[in-house]
């Protein structure tokens, strides 16, 4: 959520969710926002918030990191 709020503030281009907000001039609730998964090995979390991202499908802001094919 840090990195979010961050990312945000500072009108980030890398950042999907940074992008979308200023540029859409919507607003998060950050520090209501619910952590759906925690994950310290970066590649597994990079899996889940893909496989998380694919499950939203056309609700997600961030782009799918890994084409994953579990689904079919």
């Amino acid at each position: 959520m840090k990195e979010h709020k961050r990312d945000i503030k500072n009108f980030s281009e890398i950042s999907n969710t940074a992008k979308h907000a200023n540029n859409e001039k919507h607003s998060f609730d950050l520090d209501n926002s619910n952590i759906l998964s925690y994950e310290s090995n970066w590649k597994r979390r990079i899996i889940k918030e893909s496989l998380f991202t694919n499950e939203m499908q056309n609700n997600a802001i961030n782009d799918v990191k890994f084409k994953l094919n579990v689904f079919k």
